[in-house]
């Protein structure tokens, strides 16, 4: 999952951002969610095809990986690196046991024709820190505009009054603490 460069995190729909990241549920505006296979002008949006299933799907559903200058396979969870790009959309589990058969390699290089590669066994590490660091950062720049809320008192109160879209909770949270802020 990524998010596109000016959506604001209210606009990603609380399902994308489960699956994406494996946090809890419901945290900033009452926004509808927009429809994910059209743009904000209303044109389809264009679909990648994933590497090693072959399946396609819209940009926001697959992660991007480009070439380093020195050949190694990095990812481009933003996808604003240079040059061209290949998609991913499997499954953790599923690109590790693609990385132990040798498929990866043989996949990424059809993707990336003639270029000198290499692929590190530790792209799926590489993969989840991207994404984890491109959603702290995104999370940072939304509490800075003001649209994100801490404290439990503070997030009780708007969802209590129905202000609240979605609600993540940290890996460290108490059960108590989680249930209550979930009931409210």
């Amino acid at each position: 999952m990524r998010t596109p460069h000016h959506e604001r995190l209210g606009d990603i729909s609380p399902s994308r951002l489960r699956e994406g990241l494996g946090v809890g549920q419901s945290a900033t505006s009452n926004r509808p969610t927009p429809d994910p296979s059209r743009t904000r002008e209303g044109r389809e949006e264009p679909e990648r095809t994933c590497v090693l299933s072959g399946e396609k799907a819209a940009r926001e559903a697959l992660v991007r990986l480009a070439v380093s200058p020195d050949g190694e396979v990095l990812p481009d969870a933003l996808a604003k690196a240079p040059g061209r790009g290949a998609w991913l959309g499997v499954s953790r589990p599923e690109l590790e046991a693609a990385l132990a058969k040798g498929k990866f390699a043989g996949a990424i290089k059809r993707a990336f024709k003639g270029a000198p590669i290499s692929v590190g066994n530790d792209l799926p590490e590489r993969i989840e820190a991207a994404l984890r660091r491109a959603v702290t950062d995104r999370l940072g720049l939304e509490l800075r505009a003001g649209r994100l809320l801490l404290g439990s008192d503070r997030i009780a109160d708007h969802a209590r009054a129905g202000k609240i879209a979605w609600l993540g909770h940290a890996a460290d949270a108490s059960e108590d603490g989680s249930r209550k802020l979930d009931q409210a």
